[in-house]
């Protein structure tokens, strides 16, 4: 029993701290989005975790040998009941704040040119000024102002931001039996944007292979230089697969990786990696 009792303590210990850990991180992030919401939901879950534990911590307290850490701790231990009530509570107010957190376009509207950014407004966001600034983002031949250039390129920025979540790759026409799939993507604009697509063919292995690597994944990579690709107008491509029609079951991944002009790396990527049961048939 003492042994279970101590196994009990070490896992609830290394659950406190995970979940400190967690909303120290959400927290940080909540306050370099200026999210309030987020802020508050997760320094609530943290209190409210802390409180939940009371009785551990002050048993850990009392064991310490010092007279004021025991004292604490015998006394965290005696309100250990009330305690866990309303750090419950506060963990039940910190989830509704972090459910009704920012999504990712709601965050893009806020840092964007019609929100509050400080990279457009600095501390100074008047409704007439934005609009003003707005028309000088139109006006791109006459007015090449510094300020008006720096407007422009965090503008850039921001399009290239808002791509980045709404974006995404989809696989189409899996059961067209042609061997072929389609895929779509916004950002494949030119026939030379093709070679940027990477894929990643797996195979499922089977009888032996698949005995042989017993718990280990059942999905071995293999060349993806069989893959002919057909470029089909702006935001579509033709991967053919035919080559793959002897397998049993394979698993694709595509993705597309960028370099803007200021040196940031953006990546989209299926939802999922694509599972065909019978390539045969595709």
């Amino acid at each position: 029993m003492a042994q279970r009792a101590l196994v009990a303590s070490w896992l609830s210990s290394a659950a406190l701290a995970v979940t400190l850990l967690i909303s120290y991180g959400e927290l940080k992030e909540g306050r370099a989005r200026n999210d309030y919401a987020r802020i508050v939901g997760h320094s609530l879950q943290g209190v409210g975790g802390i409180l939940m534990t009371s009785k551990l911590i002050g048993s850990g307290l009392a064991f310490t040998g010092m007279p004021y850490l025991a004292t604490l701790g015998t006394a965290l231990s005696a309100a250990a009941l009330p305690l866990a009530i309303i750090g419950g509570v506060l963990l039940a107010g910190g989830l509704f704040f972090a459910s009704v957190r920012r999504s990712e376009v709601e965050q893009w509207v806020y840092e964007g040119f019609w929100g509050a950014s400080k990279r457009y407004w600095e501390k100074e966001r008047v409704f007439s000024r934005i609009l003003e600034e707005s028309k000088n983002l139109i006006q791109i031949k006459s007015d090449n102002t510094v300020a008006t250039i720096n407007i422009r390129d965090f503008y850039n920025q921001e399009m290239r931001a808002f791509e980045q979540v709404i974006w995404c790759i989809q696989v189409k026409n899996i059961q067209d039996e042609d061997g072929r799939v389609t895929v779509e993507f916004p950002g494949l604009t030119t026939l030379d944007q093709l070679g940027q697509l990477s894929i990643r063919v797996q195979k499922n292995l089977h009888g032996v292979d698949a005995i042989m690597l017993q718990g280990s994944s059942r999905w071995q990579t293999i060349s993806s230089q069989s893959v002919r690709r057909e470029w089909l107008g702006p935001g579509l491509a033709s991967l053919d697969l035919s080559a793959y029609a002897q397998e049993k079951k394979l698993r694709l991944d595509i993705s597309y990786e960028r370099i803007l002009p200021w040196g940031d790396t953006q990546r989209f990527t299926l939802n999922e990696p694509l599972l065909i049961d019978a390539p045969s048939r595709l």
